[in-house]
């Protein structure tokens, strides 16, 4: 999934970028069904949250789990390898909720769920 925003670099960049999102579905839904969306943690991959999300969906949620560019596991693993002088950019602290906006907005347009929130 391409996300339109510019996101900055440490460097003072801005670039366009794609990040993966797993969708997860309920089996035999009849109607509108709500959604979820499971954003992992710092220095970790959807992948570690496949068990939450399949139990999700088996509940009628349809889940969604984007892997968040530069803050995941292999950017952990690249700072304790050396090969980083930072943990963690204060800018993905402003790029991980733009991201979740992102994919709101998206998946609006890709079946017909109710938005988030306490309406659903």
């Amino acid at each position: 999934m391409t996300n339109p925003a510019l996101r900055q670099t440490g460097q003072g960049l801005t670039v366009n970028y794609d990040f993966d999102v797993d969708v997860y579905l309920p089996q035999e839904v009849s109607g509108p069904v709500p959604v979820v969306i499971v954003s992992h943690g710092f220095g970790a991959v959807k992948e570690d949250f496949i068990f939450l999300n399949e139990h999700l969906a088996s509940h009628g949620y349809a889940v969604l789990a984007p892997d968040h560019v530069g803050s995941d596991l292999a950017y952990r693993e690249g700072y304790l390898e050396g090969r980083l002088n930072t943990l963690l950019s204060p800018i993905e602290f402003i790029n991980r909720p733009r991201e979740i906006s992102f994919l709101i907005d998206k998946q609006r347009n890709w079946w017909p769920v109710p938005p988030p929130g306490p309406s659903s």
